[in-house]
């Protein structure tokens, strides 16, 4: 297995919205002029934004964010405009993401803070993450579960199941936490839990795709 170049930035390091988008399109290897064209953004638009003399509206992040998913790379659109929800550190489950990938993550993050990842092997999240797909995201304190329903977030339960599921919290059911499969043709049933079978609940913040040959 080959992975793609795996490229991630904190706010640490990037302070604005334009140099976040910069930064990301030139670690993706793109001029300004080659990525609009790509992904129909004119060089104006493009230029203006990066050298923050636009400002970054959250239609306008939306397109940014989907350019770059175009290119294989999953970014959160609130760090892009906020810096405030980037990827984190390299912490995961054991055997799920190669070492390659982690390497660079540990080699480039600088972010202090548990995290998960996770490699996706089935569709059942089709069609936002796919097999193949790598996920990383910031583990959040129990207390602050119920801000993350109707996301899809990374699972790890106390049984060490680790799993990709979009989750709600249903405070009317005996068993709050909910976690369903966003593929309409995926035979895997929700799943109803209590919270102390969570070990761990985070946001999908970035998806990186990985080649395989």
């Amino acid at each position: 297995m080959k992975s793609s170049p795996v490229f991630f930035m904190t706010h640490k390091d990037i302070g604005t919205s334009g140099t976040r988008i910069r930064e990301i399109r030139r670690k993706l290897g793109y001029s300004r002029n080659h990525f609009g064209q790509r992904n129909n953004l004119s060089h104006h638009t493009l230029e203006s934004l990066e050298l923050d003399r636009l400002t970054l509206t959250s239609k306008m992040a939306d397109r940014i964010c989907q350019a770059f998913k175009n290119e294989g790379l999953f970014v959160s659109p609130d760090w892009l405009m906020s810096g405030k929800e980037g990827p984190v550190s390299d912490t995961t489950a054991k055997n799920t993401v190669s070492s390659s990938i982690l390497q660079d993550l540990k080699s480039i993050l600088h972010y202090e803070g548990e995290i998960l990842s996770h490699l996706v092997t089935d569709d059942s999240m089709a069609p936002q993450v796919m097999p193949g797909d790598v996920v990383f995201g910031r583990v959040r304190e129990p207390q602050n579960y119920a801000t993350l329903s109707g996301k899809n977030c990374i699972v790890s339960l106390t049984n060490k199941t680790l799993m990709v599921r979009r989750f709600f919290w249903e405070t009317r059911l005996e068993c709050p936490f909910t976690f369903i499969s966003t593929n309409a043709s995926s035979p895997i049933p929700p799943l109803f839990l209590e919270e102390r079978h969570i070990q761990g609940l985070a946001p999908l913040e970035w998806v990186r795709k990985i080649q395989e040959v």
